[in-house]
This record gives structure tokens, C-alpha cells and sequence, in this order.
């Protein structure tokens, strides 16, 4: 287990086998912060993932507001979105600063990048991808119910072989930009 804040605990899963926690990673967004947390977990291929990574957003407020509209008591990490993944063995936050997104960025962009280990219709194979996500701050967020943001598929994801580890760069490349 992952004891990650004030005695906060990742859950556990009555599922034989257990999914695991694999990586943990953490950022701090416009006053909100969030919590990613990779899972693995051995399934058949017919599944089609292997297990739902977890992103947790922390409540400052001490309350939620129910679709019903009453509130319930909560301060700490709450689900904030469900990601497929297969195998996830890694994730990482990354900000991208406006010089390095398209002309015409003001803001900082925040990107959650999960690497899969396993691929996600042959057994045992390693032949996977890594994925990305853009933080879309007001949009509709389904689990929520409110227009409280969500990760958003970036791009197609890029095909890896047995990924078990990020490790973003930024590399300068003389007078001619940057690359992240």
C-alpha cells in the first residue's frame, strides 16, 4: 500500500489478482491538486485493458455537492476521472509553458502522459503504447457531474514496447526553439 497524504491510502480492489499501484505522480493546477496513480493488473485480452488508472482531485472544501443537490462531508483525494489503460506502469505530469505550445498560448499546459506495459489484445504481449492527456479545465466532467474539468485524449497514443518508465526532457536545440 501507498500511504500518500495525512493517512490517505489507495484503495484495494476485491479482485483476484489485485490490481497494483505501479507509480504515483502529483501536480498542482490553478489551486487544484491532483493525484495520478498507474495500475496494473493481469486480465485476458478479450477485456480489452488491463485495469483503469486512477486520477483523485483533493477537496479543499471539506463538502460535495450530490446530483441530488444535498452535500456530503469529505476533505482529502476524491475520484475525480477513471483512464483504461493496460498494465500502466508509469505516469507523469508534465507543464508545457506557452514557448513551447503553438503561437498564440498564454497559459501553461498540463499534460498526463501513462505508459502501458501490456498490450491491450494479445496476452502477453508487451507490444503496448504510452498515453496522453490534456487538462481541459471546464469541461463537462462525467464522474462528477458538474463542469469541474478532465484529462482529454492529446493525441493517438505512441506505440511502446514493454514501458515501464517516463522520463520527460526538454531539450534546447540552439537558436532554433525547443522540444519537449
Amino acid at each position: 500500500r501507498i500511504v500518500i497524504y495525512d493517512g490517505f491510502v489507495l484503495p484495494s480492489f476485491p479482485c483476484s489478482p489485485d490490481p497494483e499501484p505501479q507509480a504515483a505522480t502529483f501536480t498542482t493546477v490553478s489551486g487544484s491538486s491532483f493525484l495520478a496513480v498507474a495500475y496494473a493488473w493481469r486480465q485476458p485480452s478479450t477485456i480489452k485493458f488491463k485495469w483503469y488508472s486512477y486520477i483523485y482531485r483533493f477537496n479543499h472544501e471539506g463538502f460535495a455537492t450530490l446530483e441530488d443537490g444535498s452535500q456530503g462531508r469529505g476533505l482529502g483525494f476524491e475520484v475525480y476521472q477513471l483512464i483504461k489503460t493496460n498494465a500502466a506502469s508509469d505516469a507523469v505530469f508534465i507543464t508545457i509553458p506557452p514557448s513551447l505550445q503553438p503561437s498564440g498560448a498564454t497559459a501553461d499546459l498540463t499534460v498526463l502522459a501513462i505508459s502501458n506495459f501490456l498490450s491491450p489484445t494479445v496476452d502477453g504481449s508487451t507490444e503496448s503504447s504510452t498515453q496522453f492527456f490534456q487538462l481541459l479545465g471546464d469541461a463537462w466532467n462525467p464522474l462528477l457531474r458538474a463542469q469541474a474539468g478532465i484529462f482529454d485524449s492529446l493525441q493517438d497514443p505512441v506505440p511502446s514496447v514493454g514501458a515501464s518508465a517516463l522520463s520527460p526532457m526538454r531539450v534546447t536545440a540552439g537558436g532554433t526553439g525547443d522540444a519537449l
